[in-house]
């Protein structure tokens, strides 16, 4: 790999411009621009990155990465329903390894149509695409990729107590130089009000995914499973809340002309708890099989993030998160990922914020490349118009 060391006038002046603005101190809320019944803001972040390790592998290559992310929200409301739609384009500029230079673009679409006391249905639908560049924690390496993710779910009220409940996801990823690979679920289930804020709930989960073979990675793989999961959903307690399931799960895949079943426990977690009105911690943990570029891995994660209110205009939070991964198609073994990190933002106004955040990677695997450790100190800023 070359390295360029060349003057960065443009990144840098646009990172300098946005924490100008965010410096500048409070201003008044701008009123948004009104748009086919809508409101459009306008936004801009800059960021300044020291990463100790830009590829996330053995190599260890570090670099200071600018950004510069112009991009826009359009927010709908009437109803029942709520429209959100935003994009932008995060150019990514290294000081030293020009071949990390970046364009990413992304665009999210949500809509939302929440339950009412007349209403006894509710829904969401999202949509995400990008187009850009990424590290991919599979290869160890940066890539070019083109992504797309959608998720539709919802619930009707057939009684008092009963409520039907179902949910579809798709998404797909093309990287150039490895595999597609894609991904589909479907649920259907039942849930029933143990009272106001809390649902027991049974669940029938269906899983499919694939990657597409290729001379260097060797043949592609197919998995399907079938899940029951049991669990509790809502305002568990008056201070905790979220969704706790466990199950059955029982998959069978194909690579080639390798032919695996599995079964076992199946989990996902998902809770939030409250201690004092200022402080939240949230919790998350799930297994399960995953479409990646090196093929159906199965995985086990677990993560615990805080966040702490400082006076009206600062938040801090942290987090640690676990990852345990079993490669699947052609590279053998597996890893364990720690990543742990600590943040500051401060609100100046609701249109301007600055943030310093430090994460720390630790990656140990069977495979040298994936033994790396990881430091990135982040200063951005936030403009909204």
């Amino acid at each position: 790999m070359t390295t360029n060391r060349r003057a960065l006038p443009l990144s840098r002046v646009g990172v300098a411009a946005v924490l100008i603005l965010a410096l500048s101190g409070p201003t008044p809320a701008h009123a948004a621009w009104p748009l086919a019944e809508g409101e459009l803001f306008l936004s801009v972040d800059g960021s300044i990155a020291a990463d100790s390790n830009i590829a996330s592998n053995a190599t260890e290559l570090s670099d200071t990465i600018y950004t510069v992310t112009p991009g826009f929200t359009w927010e709908r409301s009437r109803g029942r329903g709520s429209v959100t739609f935003s994009a932008n384009c995060a150019i990514e500029r290294a000081s030293e390894y020009s071949s990390y230079d970046s364009e990413n673009y992304s665009a999210d679409f949500s809509l939302s149509m929440p339950a009412t006391a007349s209403g006894r249905l509710k829904g969401n639908l999202d949509l995400s695409y990008f187009d850009g560049s990424r590290v991919d924690q599979y290869l160890n390496t940066r890539i070019a990729e083109r992504g797309f993710n959608g998720s539709l779910d919802g619930s009707y009220q057939i009684s008092n107590r009963i409520n039907g409940r179902a949910s579809v996801s798709y998404g797909e990823s093309q990287p150039e130089n490895a595999p597609s690979y894609e991904e589909s679920s479907m649920s259907l289930g039942l849930g029933y009000n143990l009272r106001q804020a809390i649902s027991a709930f049974v669940d029938f989960r269906f899983t499919d995914s694939s990657s597409e073979s290729s001379p260097v990675f060797g043949p592609g793989s197919e998995t399907s499973g079938n899940a029951i999961m049991f669990g509790l959903d809502g305002q568990i307690t008056s201070r905790l809340s979220g969704s706790m399931g466990i199950g059955y799960d029982k998959s069978e895949s194909e690579a080639g002309s390798e032919q695996d079943e599995t079964s076992g426990m199946t989990y996902d977690v998902s809770l939030t708890w409250t201690p004092r009105t200022r402080t939240t911690f949230n919790l998350r943990a799930s297994n399960g099989v995953q479409s990646t570029s090196v093929g159906n891995t199965e995985y086990v994660t677990i993560a615990l993030t805080g966040s702490q209110e400082i006076g009206l205009n600062m938040t801090a939070d942290v987090g640690v998160s676990f990852r345990s991964s079993d490669f699947g198609g052609t590279r053998t073994g597996g890893n364990d990922f720690v990543e742990a990190f600590a943040s500051l933002d401060y609100r100046f106004s609701s249109r301007f914020s600055i943030s310093g955040k430090y994460t720390y990677s630790d990656s140990d695997s069977t495979d040298p490349i994936v033994v790396y450790q990881r430091d990135v100190w982040l200063l951005s800023a936030s403009a909204r118009f």
